[in-house]
């Protein structure tokens, strides 16, 4: 998701000329503790976008650097933009269950999303509306059409409802030619 959203503002024409999208882990090796230069490169945005599924994630000091992120966006009173994973009924680590509920208590307002689809759409909506809202900058009905078509020309796979597989659901002869044709190609 994190890539798709990246890719989403670096091909969106609108998106493309007015954000730029800076994930940490493009960033190169270093000695600084994680935790730290992460949010030294958050200092340097303008917008904390956080997407939240089950897991807590790698933590330090006990909270996971994606909730010191979005403590450190509130703190700089940056905007914040959350989209979380699937409904209300998804089981979640505790502390991602603990980090939604505080987000909730603070009373941000969050987009939940089901597929990689309905994320890209929430995600370019509010940061169409964060730019205008923010610097008065909005795009052309031009830009919107294609960003629209953009979105729709997803694949079925895509845009399916979101559903986790077991392990016994699984075609396992289809699982072996796959992985057979893959290693092939190598």
């Amino acid at each position: 998701e994190r890539l798709a959203v990246l890719s989403l503002i670096s091909t969106d024409s609108f998106l493309q000329a007015h954000a730029e999208a800076v994930l940490y882990e493009f960033e190169p090796a270093s000695s600084a503790k994680a935790a730290r230069e992460c949010l030294a490169l958050l200092g340097q945005c303008d917008v904390c976008l956080t997407i939240i599924w089950r897991e807590y994630g790698q933590a330090h000091d006990r909270i996971s650097i994606t909730r010191q992120e979005y403590r450190f966006a509130r703190e700089k009173q940056l905007p914040i933009l959350v989209f979380i994973k699937g409904d209300g009924a998804v089981q979640r680590e505790t502390g991602t269950a603990d980090f939604i509920r505080e987000i909730g208590d603070d009373g941000l307002k969050y987009k939940r999303f089901g597929n990689l689809l309905e994320l890209l759409r929430e995600a370019r909506a509010a940061l169409v509306k964060m730019l205008a809202d923010r610097f008065g900058i909005a795009p052309t009905s031009d830009e919107n059409e294609i960003a629209a078509q953009s979105l729709n020309a997803a694949s079925d796979f895509e845009v399916q409802a979101l559903k986790r597989l077991r392990w016994a659901e699984l075609d396992h002869q289809l699982a072996r030619r796959l992985i057979g044709s893959a290693e092939q190609k190598e």
